[in-house]
């Protein structure tokens, strides 16, 4: 049993390495005060932190929320890269 309920979202990232000026893109598919699962197209290791960006709302109601997460698992299959970043 998880101790935050997870939510349902859809929402794009942005992150890179801690000390990398180069981006990628992600996108986040659930959330919950723990936590995010991100669906990452850039490989990551356990213990890796990095500089997220999650986008939300459109236009100029566009905000983002700032974070520095730790990945802490890794669920590579059917050649989807997953990634949960606590």
């Amino acid at each position: 049993m998880r101790r935050h309920p997870r939510h349902a979202v859809d929402l794009p990232v942005e992150c890179n390495r801690i000390n990398s000026p180069i981006s990628y893109a992600g996108r986040a598919i659930n959330a919950s005060e723990g936590g995010v699962m991100v669906y990452l197209f850039e490989k990551v290791e356990i213990g890796q932190h990095l500089k997220m960006m999650i986008l939300i709302g459109s236009g100029s109601a566009l905000d983002t929320i700032d974070m520095i997460a730790q990945v802490v698992w890794v669920d590579i299959g059917s050649s989807r890269l997953w990634r949960s970043i606590e």
